[in-house]
C-alpha cells in the first residue's frame, strides 16, 4: 500500500491547469451521474485521489521543494567533481552559497 501512495504522490500528470480542470471535470460527472454510480467506484476513487494529490501538492509546495533539493544537490556534486582539489575554505564558500540560494528559494514559496 505504501508503494501505491509514494506512487501517487510522485503523480505530475495533472500539473497541467487544463488536465487538471479535465478531472475535476470526471470526478463531478462521475459523482452526479446515475448510469456510473455502480460502475466505476474505484475508476471513481482514482480520479479523486489523483485530483486531491494535486491540489495539495499545489497548496503544500512539496513538489516544489523537492525539485529545490534536486537543484541544491546536482549544483553541489557538478562543483565538487569540477574542482575535486578545492581547498576545504573553498568548498565551504560555494556549500554557504548554494544553500543560501536553497534557502531563498524556499522562503519566496
Amino acid at each position: 500500500m505504501a508503494s501505491f501512495i509514494d506512487s501517487l504522490a510522485k503523480d505530475r500528470s495533472l500539473e497541467n491547469n487544463l488536465d487538471l480542470l479535465q478531472s475535476l471535470g470526471l470526478l463531478r460527472f462521475l459523482n452526479n451521474d446515475k448510469s456510473t454510480s455502480e460502475a466505476s467506484p474505484l475508476y471513481r476513487w482514482m480520479t479523486a485521489a489523483r485530483v486531491g494529490n494535486e491540489l495539495y501538492q499545489r497548496v503544500s509546495g512539496r513538489r516544489k521543494i523537492e525539485e529545490y533539493r534536486m537543484e541544491f544537490l546536482v549544483n553541489l556534486i557538478t562543483y565538487l567533481q569540477k574542482n575535486p582539489n578545492a581547498s576545504e575554505k573553498s568548498q565551504k564558500s560555494e556549500i554557504e552559497r548554494l544553500l543560501g540560494v536553497f534557502i531563498l528559494q524556499l522562503k519566496a514559496l
